[in-house]
């Protein structure tokens, strides 16, 4: 779909800066709002839009392949402008008021069956419905995706990880971010180890490797003057090389 604008009646996710940057080890993304950052209502679970606990997130949706036929395109989760070959997201999320969890989100299944299959080769066949972790990490498969499927998990520095769902529970791993004492700057720091392998064996993030990226901020409306989600989109950086 053509570029429609970005609804950005909430302020806090109104994006004003973004910038990237990398060492031998890791990614970092900053990004500064007009608003703050990770900022949600704290509530009840359940309740009206006005009064219920809130969600924040700050997403990166990164093509590892440079190629435009795998993964999803970001319209299929309301990001606009639109463009494709997302194969995975790096998210952090707040909720209720405070840091839910830093996860790595494989964005290349097409069905449930696909979807099963990468939780079974992420924990090396270990994968128990019902049991988030941890696992052993093992690897996950780079291909045609789309929004709707996708496997989230917490890596940890012991080489295991944990599955996550939206809304907790509190999961702490190595992908980690620091806000400015104002809330208007965040940087995201995030560990290549954590993308962990493809299907053929190699490392996803490494030195060498290219990425387009592209960021955006999203929020549930409990703070917004109108109640509803809103969020904010970018121009994608494409081709950045983790030389």
């Amino acid at each position: 779909p053509d570029y429609v604008g970005t609804k950005r009646k909430h302020v806090d996710v109104d994006v004003l800066e973004y910038k990237v940057a990398h060492d031998a080890e890791n990614l970092y993304i900053y990004v500064r709002s007009q608003g703050q950052i990770g900022h949600s209502n704290i509530g009840p679970e359940k309740g009206d839009k006005k009064t219920r606990a809130g969600r924040f997130y700050i997403t990166v949706a990164i093509d590892v392949d440079q190629n435009d036929e795998t993964g999803y395109s970001l319209y299929e989760g309301g990001t606009f402008p639109n463009s494709g070959g997302y194969d995975m997201n790096v998210e952090i999320e707040w909720y209720n008021g405070e840091f839910n969890t830093g996860m790595y989100m494989n964005k290349c299944c097409l069905d449930e069956a696909e979807l099963l299959t990468n939780f079974k080769t992420l924990t090396q066949g270990k994968y128990e419905e019902g049991n988030d972790g941890p696992y052993p990490a093992g690897y996950h498969t780079i291909k045609k995706g789309q929004y709707d499927y996708y496997p989230q998990w917490v890596y940890h520095e012991n080489g295991t990880l944990t599955f996550v769902v939206d809304r907790g529970p509190i999961v702490h791993g190595v992908l980690t971010g620091n806000l400015s004492e104002d809330g208007h700057q965040l940087e995201m720091k995030v560990p290549y180890i954590g993308f962990l392998k493809d299907q053929h064996g190699e490392a996803i993030a490494a030195p060498g490797k290219v990425f387009d990226i592209c960021i955006s901020l999203q929020a549930s409306g409990e703070l917004a003057g109108d109640g509803e989600w809103a969020g904010d989109g970018t121009i994608p950086i494409e081709g950045y090389k983790l030389d």
